[in-house]
């Protein structure tokens, strides 16, 4: 029996794995490159020998298999529940709510990453982090003295403005709420309103979105300065029409997942620190 199973997932799964390993423990691994591990390429035979079993971040894209980037096959996720012994501790990512039910019937302990403030900081972090590195890359521009729009003034939009500020960008934020655009103001940060964008929105050369709905529709892109750089990191859909975007030939990228893609050893470690800490707890 071993200590540890992980399956599918991104590159963060196998940092995740090997710190694991490194931290003294049995890891066993499925749709996992790593050298350290014991691998197998069956997820039955993975799920009945851990006692913990670590599925990704998301756990799933479409609701039905597991988010696996180096399994060719199809993991459909109820059929793994189903298999997964009694007794065993599951760690996952953005568990959709359908998926948690399943669980919830097996009475298996289910814990999210994102749960833990901890680790919703550092998710935070990379994410701004990753963005502000998107912006450098696709633009090729130096951001000092540039003027951004952070739209959304949340998780991912707190440490997006401050990091932005502090690289001397000129950043406004839109949000709704009309009280925390006094609270924003107040911090000493240009706000707007939502309302305000079609007024403002040519003088930016850079928007980033972070809004999970549509707030840059076909018209507010008529609008934009057509030498902008959106990034739109909001999930799927999104909140920018990229469609519409392209067919006109603006710079609009639709990017998810950045803290796999630019900070995954950094978030493996803080995935690792939460599982230790709450395996610790079941012992």
């Amino acid at each position: 029996m071993y200590e540890y199973g992980v399956a599918g997932g991104d590159i963060r799964q196998k940092y995740l794995a090997e710190y694991l390993v490194l931290a003294g423990y049995s890891v066993f691994c499925y749709g996992v490159e790593s050298e350290l591990c014991t691998k197998t390429d069956n997820i039955e035979e993975m799920v009945t020998n851990v006692k913990n079993l670590i599925l990704p971040v998301p756990l799933t894209k479409d609701g039905k298999n597991l988010h696996a980037v180096n399994v060719y096959k199809k993991t459909n996720i109820k059929h793994m529940i189903d298999v997964i012994p009694d007794n065993t501790t599951v760690f996952a990512g953005c568990v959709k709510a359908g998926v948690r039910e399943m669980f919830n019937k097996r009475n298996i302990r289910l814990y999210d990453y994102l749960d833990d403030w901890r680790v919703l900081y550092m998710n935070s972090v990379a994410t701004a982090e990753g963005t502000i590195a998107q912006m450098i890359c696709y633009s090729k521009e130096m951001l000092e003295d540039k003027n951004v729009l952070v739209l959304g003034y949340g998780n991912c939009g707190v440490p997006i403005a401050s990091k932005l500020i502090a690289m001397g960008t000129n950043v406004t934020v839109c949000v709704r709420d009309d009280m925390k655009r006094k609270k924003i103001q107040a911090e000493g940060i240009r706000c707007i309103k939502f309302d305000d964008m079609s007024n403002e929105i040519k003088k930016y050369e850079y928007i980033v979105n972070t809004v999970p709905a549509m707030v840059i529709d076909r018209n507010l892109l008529l609008e934009v300065n057509e030498n902008v750089l959106i990034i739109d990191i909001a999930s799927a859909p999104g909140g920018v029409n990229i469609k519409a975007a392209e067919k006109m030939g603006i710079n609009c990228i639709h990017s998810l997942g950045i803290p796999g893609k630019y900070c995954p050893a950094a978030m493996a470690e803080a995935y690792g620190e939460y599982i230790l800490r709450v395996s610790a707890k079941h012992e």
